[in-house]
């Protein structure tokens, strides 16, 4: 919605269109959104795991690289 209300900006600009109607346009979600973690909470976490071995040194780097880049869980391939 946001990328089509940044396209018609322009075509009331142009003379286009006489009222800016999109404006009053909100898009409401049925779902619950998920919350984010909060730093604290990877810290936490990183401080649970041993990193020791490979298997919990993988998992931290890959909980690191996803908190920090905000990767999606299904792109990370382990």
């Amino acid at each position: 919605m946001k990328c089509f209300k940044t396209f018609l900006s322009p075509c009331f600009d142009n003379g286009w269109f006489k009222s800016k109607f999109w404006k009053n346009v909100k898009v409401k979600v049925d779902r619950r959104i998920k919350e984010g973690t909060t730093e604290l909470e990877i810290k936490i976490l990183l401080s649970v795991l041993g990193l020791t071995d490979f298997v919990q040194l993988r998992d931290a780097t890959a909980v690191l690289l996803m908190y920090k880049t905000g990767m999606r869980e299904g792109r990370l391939q382990i």
